[in-house]
Parts: C-alpha cells; structure tokens; sequence
C-alpha cells in the first residue's frame, strides 16, 4: 500500500463549485483564519470592563483627551456612555418638549433677542431649544430650527438669540401657521404672517400635520403670495405708515407696479428691500422726495400637495393644541452649585414653595433638572482633540467634554440634523451628509461647518464652510475619512471628496457606480485600502481605482442575509488591521431579532476567505480596529440583552470558555480510476501549539473522516469514522475505512489551545469497483 499525502488544492473557504471540483479545498468553517496560506484556529478574547453596557451597542469610539487620559464612547439603544478607567457617565442628549401659549415669546423691537417665558425651564446658559413650529411675531418669522439660550432671567424665563433676525416691532404675542384644505382640491392655503416667502420658495413642515385626509411633511413649494396688510389712506403717507397692498394677491411685486389704498389713492412702488417698501403718489405733481418707506406684512400663500383633499379643513401647525408653540428644550446636567451658605437663605430657613425647611439661614437646594434621554437607532462618536461629538442618526449634533465638568451633552447649534458625519482632514471639518434644510433632511445633501469650528455652518467670504449636493443616486449611505481622501457613498455609486481650498473648498467626483454602500457601517480600511460590502458584492478602493472583491463564500453572505432593509443597517465592517483581515458581521434570515448572527472575512494579504456562524453569546454588533488600548474591541450582546465589551487577540480562549473551531473538507479521491479504495492508516500534520510554549503544551484536535460513494448524494449520506482525539504525541491513527469520495473535518474546543493544519498522509490501496 502507498501513502499520498492530501494538502488543500487552494487556500481559503470554497463554496461556488461543485463538491467533485472542490477536492481538498474547505468547504465549511467556524472561527479559523489564515495564515501564510494555511488555516488555524482565531485568536480569542478577553472582557475588557468587570461591568456590562446597558442595551445593545451599535457604535464605539476610543480616545485620549489633552490630559491623556484615555476614554471609551459606547452608543446604543440605551443611549451613550463615557467609560473611564472604570467609571461610566451617561452623556446622552437630554431634552424636554414644551408646549408655550401665544404670550409667550416676548420680541423688542430693533433687538435680535427674544424673552422665552416656560415655566419649570430651569434652563442655564449651556442650553439651546430646537423650535419645532414656526413662530411669527415681531414682524418676522422664526422658523424650526435652533436657537441658543444666552441668558437666563429667572428659573421660569430664558432669552434666545435670533442673530441675524432682528424684530421690527415689539410685543409678547405672536402666531403660528395654519392649513386650509377644500375637498377634492389639492392646492393648500398656509396662513403666517410676515412669511416673508417669495414665489417657488420651498416651505418645510417639520412636524407632520394631518388636514383634510391629507399628511403634510416635507418641502413644499410656494404657488402664490397674498400681501395682508392694514393699511391707511394714500394721503396720510409718512415714514413707517402701512399701506394697503390692494393689488395682491401677486408673487412678487416688481417696481413701477400701480398700488392702491381703501381711499382709492394709487402710490407707485419704487423698491422692496426686506419687508421695507418705498412708494410715491402717481400724481405727477408730486415729487420724489415726498417718496415715504412704510412696511407690509404679507400672512398668506398657497401650497399644493400631492393628491386632492378629502374634507374642507383647517389645522394648525403639527395639529398642536390651539395653535401653541412647541420645542425641544436641551437641557445640560451641569455640576449644580451647592445649596447656599450661612445667611443666604430666609430667618429661619423655611421657604415657601419648597418641600420644607432647610438650614437656619441657608437658601434651598436648586430643583431637580429632569429629561428625557434621546434615543436612536443608531449613533455616530468620533473625537474633536479632547471632545467627543456625538450624533444621533437623522438628528443634531452635540459635544461633551470630559475635562470640563458637565455630565450631559451639549448640542452644537448651528449644526444641521443629518444622516451621518465624519471629521475630515486636512482641516478638520465636521461633513454632514443626508443633511437638513429647514428642518428637512435632503438625503443627498452634503454639508460642512469651517474649519477647526464646529460653530460656524453658513457659507460667507470669511469662512470654509458651505454645502453641495450630490448629483446622482436617491440618497448618501455612508462617508468616512479614508488614507488622503474623503469618500461618499450612495445607493448607487461612490464619490471622491476632495479638499481643494476657497472658494468651492471642496471638489466632488463620483469615480465608480453600481458599488453603492449597502449600510452606512458596511465599509472600513485596513492599511491603505477601503473594503466595503454593497448590495451584491465586495470591492475595494486603493488610490488607483475601484475594483470588485471576487468572493469564494458569496452564497453563505448574498443568499443569506436577511431580507429585512431596516436590520441590514446593523451590518457592521471590521478591520483587524494585526492580522491583515477585513470582516462583515451581518444578520441572517436565521436572525430573530435582526442582530448580527454571520461573519465573513477575508485576508487582505494571501486573499482567503472564511465563514463562521455566531453563537448567541458571541453575536457582534459594533467593532473597532487596534485602537488606543492597543488591541481590537467589539460588543458582544448578552442574553440580557446588555452588551459586554471584548479586547480581541488576548487570548486563546472565548472570554474564559473554550472557542468551538472547525473546518470540513471537500471530496477527494485518492484514486482518479473507478476504483473504490480502501484506506487504514493516516498520520496528521499540524503544529500543536504556539511558538516557544512548553513541549507538554498541545490542541487536542477531533479528526472525522467522511466516506461517500457519489458525491452530495442526499439519499446516502456519508459513513462517519470516527470523531478521533489526536495530540502532539499522536503518531498514527488506524481509520480503516472504504470509497470513492473522502471528506475531513477537524475541530476542537479545548481550552488554552492553538492550531495550524498542514498536510495528512493517507495509506490506501485500491479495492475494486462495486
């Protein structure tokens, strides 16, 4: 009898061909990798923190501050946590929503401040509001968006700024927009005074309002404008007088158009500078310096929506309750001042109001702040020097500074609301993109704030931040700062971001299509190369261009991932940049809950690919590269649903238990003849443990030997021999078996282990053919 010795045909997990035209290649495995072309078992993981993280995790962010001190961002379904050392703060966004009546914002006229009056604000400097229904008052119109609280008068009172807003007149009443429908009529009356809308100008409704059996949300664009002022006699003409626009309802009123008054006087309009109007008598006799400035106000215009009315209606904004004023308050848990010293409070220390008395002398402890935690889907961390900047997915943007002191997060409020946002370089630019205009999202929006200041969002000549918007594809997946570029995904293509100075700042180029990102998480770089996984198929991007991925395991990923469009979003990328691996985790159709049940992943060096179905104990929802803390993190989902953070290649174990590994050939033959051969003898090849462990150190590895006659025969499975336990200290093993086809499994799940499989010597003889 002669020995032959089988080595994998080709290295990496094979699972295109057919099972004849896959011998010796695997066919299946389970938590391997490759090295130099050879599989072995992966290297394990260890906890990281003695305590778990409430709720799933979906995004990590590793940093040093400019003490350094080193930190650790976890965001999830419960929110965002700060861990340092071993102390965790909770700095997710906290806010209030608040409903106002109509005195409640108070406008000066000339001032580009506004008195907020909302009771139990207990609002600090620190704070911001996002108005969520436009308010008019003032002779002008704030509209959704936010505004910074600049001072605080009183625990029931705040001020915002308005800048560049300034209000033309004084008051403490105010207005907020209307909708008119009439059944079977699809145009829209909006009513708002002092709009200061233009014809073809987009008007958003932040909150959706339902009108008529219609939902209005979104942009809509203005059909016509209905001018509504009060006005007074031709005669009486002076500076800042009303006057009647009687000619309206027009869109916009060029100069030289003929006005006339309820006393049947006719003015000619010379110019519109704002909601500044200058106008002299048609009579010739007149001269131009009798020419007055007076103001109007224009309340009405007219929207259309997609489809006819069903009822005649009329709703206010956000169908709030009469026609009240709602907004998000930011609150910001500060380190509150100590409740007071001796003489500070009333004789005696009771005061009233409170829930009793306190020190003689002192004042009372201040009242509880008290917010609702933001929540999200998804969250995006990355550090600006000491702060983290943290976003939620399709919302705001906010800071937290672990140096200073406040516990919560502080929104930045210039920022828009965006899909995503990454920091690019060279100058150190926050890039939203999916970002909004008035309070609307326009998913193929990219913006950006100047540089080195997250503060400034508006474009000027003094400034590098701005806006552009993609020209092709319905929406931007995903962006990252990649090796000397910026990079921008859509649902269809890939975009290059370059940095190219003032006065465009930024140059976009899409470079490749039908490569679109299939979730904003799916891509990562290992070294100086993007990988990323789109809705068919893996590619890579190197500088030179973009090139598909070719992918020996692409049924195990594209026939398998789930079907389910909102969890494909947990798809995460991995780089593991120590071991020259790029990995996707994703959800199965097997996935109960939409968690991330599969990886796949690939050697970026030797080209392999391997698969591995997750244990429920180890499903991965977010990862991290070699980082700060000099190895790999990933959050793995307990079956609390908490989440434990896991340092990666510290180990040889699965955090303390044992990793189940295993790889199953294809069949082989060991003759290429008709003949049935009979095989006895067989001596393993691998290396037992790692380099410099003691000689009594060894995997103790389950050999398994598959015999078939014809190949994937469902009718006649395969004859199993063995499981066989082998050690270093194996020689031989007597399997004594007979057939065409020839299959091996080798698996282990012992502690503390190692293995690298070579070569097996198979001793065989031919046997005939029935």
């Amino acid at each position: 009898m002669s020995f032959m010795t089988v080595r994998l045909a080709a290295p990496g997990v094979k699972l295109i061909q057919t099972p004849t035209l896959l011998p010796a290649n695997i066919v299946k495995s389970q938590n391997i990798r490759w090295r130099g072309g050879l599989p072995e078992k992966i290297g394990g993981w260890t906890q990281f923190y003695a305590f778990t993280i409430a709720g799933i995790t979906r995004e990590m962010w590793a940093w040093a501050d400019l003490d350094g001190v080193n930190h650790v961002a976890v965001g999830g379904t419960s929110g965002v946590t700060a861990i340092t050392g071993n102390l965790q703060t909770v700095v997710t966004p906290l806010f209030n929503t608040v409903q106002v009546d109509q005195t409640a914002f108070a406008f000066v006229a000339g001032s580009s401040l506004v008195t907020v009056n909302a009771i139990g604000s207990n609002a600090t400097t620190y704070e911001s509001l996002s108005l969520q229904t436009p308010v008019s008052g003032g002779g002008i119109v704030l509209y959704p968006g936010n505004y910074d609280i600049v001072s605080v008068p009183s625990p029931d009172q705040f001020i915002i700024a308005i800048a560049p807003q300034i209000a033309l007149t004084s008051g403490a009443s105010f207005a907020t927009a209307t909708f008119a429908t009439t059944a079977t009529l699809a145009t829209i009356t909006v009513t708002l005074p002092n709009h200061g809308l233009a014809v073809g100008a987009n008007f958003s409704v932040v909150l959706p309002t339902n009108v008529g059996g219609l939902t209005l949300s979104g942009f809509f664009q203005v059909l016509t404008i209905e001018a509504q002022p009060t006005g007074i006699a031709a005669a009486a003409y002076s500076t800042g007088s009303t006057f009647n626009l009687a000619a309206a309802p027009t869109a916009v009123i060029p100069p030289g158009t003929l006005l006339a008054s309820p006393a049947g006087a006719i003015g000619t309009l010379l110019s519109i500078v704002g909601v500044a109007v200058t106008i002299r008598e048609a009579n010739p006799l007149h001269p131009v310096a009798s020419a007055a400035v007076i103001t109007f106000a224009s309340g009405t215009f007219t929207i259309a929506a997609q489809v006819q009315a069903v009822t005649t209606d009329s709703q206010p904004y956000g169908n709030i309750p009469s026609g009240q004023i709602q907004f998000q308050q930011w609150v910001v848990l500060t380190q509150q001042p100590a409740a007071g010293g001796w003489g500070i409070g009333p004789w005696g220390g009771f005061v009233p109001s409170t829930d009793g008395a306190t020190a003689w002398g002192q004042s009372p402890a201040p009242p509880p702040i008290v917010g609702q935690a933001l929540a999200a889907v998804d969250w995006d961390l990355e550090n600006w020097g000491s702060q983290l900047i943290i976003h939620p997915q399709d919302g705001g943007f906010f800071f937290w500074d672990p140096t200073s002191g406040i516990q919560s997060a502080q929104p930045i409020v210039p920022a828009p609301q965006a899909h995503g946002f990454f920091i690019a370089m060279p100058q150190q630019q926050i890039v939203a993109y999916g970002a909004a205009v008035q309070g609307i999202q326009d998913p193929m929006l990219v913006a950006w704030c100047d540089n080195g200041n997250y503060n400034t969002w508006t474009a000027s000549a003094a400034n590098q931040a701005g806006t552009y918007r993609l020209t092709r594809g319905s929406k931007i997946v995903g962006g990252i700062q990649g090796p000397l570029q910026a990079l921008l995904w859509t649902d269809v293509g890939m975009w290059i971001m370059q940095y190219i100075g003032y006065p465009d700042v930024w140059g976009f180029f899409e470079i490749a299509r039908g490569c679109g990102l299939i979730a904003k998480k799916a891509v990562c770089v290992v070294g100086q190369v993007v990988y990323w996984m789109s809705r068919d198929g893996f590619w890579m991007f190197a500088g030179s261009g973009v090139q598909r991925l070719p992918c020996d395991v692409w049924d195990v990923i594209f026939k398998n991932l789930t079907s389910n469009t909102d969890w494909q979003a947990n798809i995460r990328a991995a780089a593991n940049t120590g071991f020259d691996e790029f990995a996707l985790y994703f959800p199965s159709h097997a996935s109960a809950a939409g968690e991330n049940d599969t990886q796949v992943k690939f050697n970026v060096v030797t080209g392999e690919w391997d698969y591995t179905i997750l244990p429920s104990n180890q499903m991965v929802s977010e990862w991290i590269d070699t980082n700060i803390f000099g190895h790999p993190f990933s959050a793995m989902t307990d079956a609390s649903g908490n989440s434990v953070i896991m340092q990666h290649e510290m180990s040889s174990n699965a955090n303390q238990q044992a990793i189940s590994w295993s790889l199953t050939t294809g069949y082989f033959q060991l003759s290429e003849a008709q003949d049935f051969v009979f095989v006895d003898y067989c001596i393993p090849d691998f290396k037992w443990k790692r380099w410099q462990q003691p000689q009594s150190v060894s995997a103790i590895i389950q050999l398994t030997f598959f015999v078939q006659d014809y190949p994937d025969d469902d009718l006649k499975p395969p004859v199993a021999i063995g499981p066989f336990f082998v050690t270093n200290e194996t020689d031989a093993l007597d399997i004594r078996c007979r057939g065409r086809y020839f299959s091996i499994q080798v698996a282990g799940n012992d502690l503390g282990s190692f293995m690298r499989l070579g070569g097996l010597k198979f001793r065989f003889a031919p046997d005939g053919r029935n």
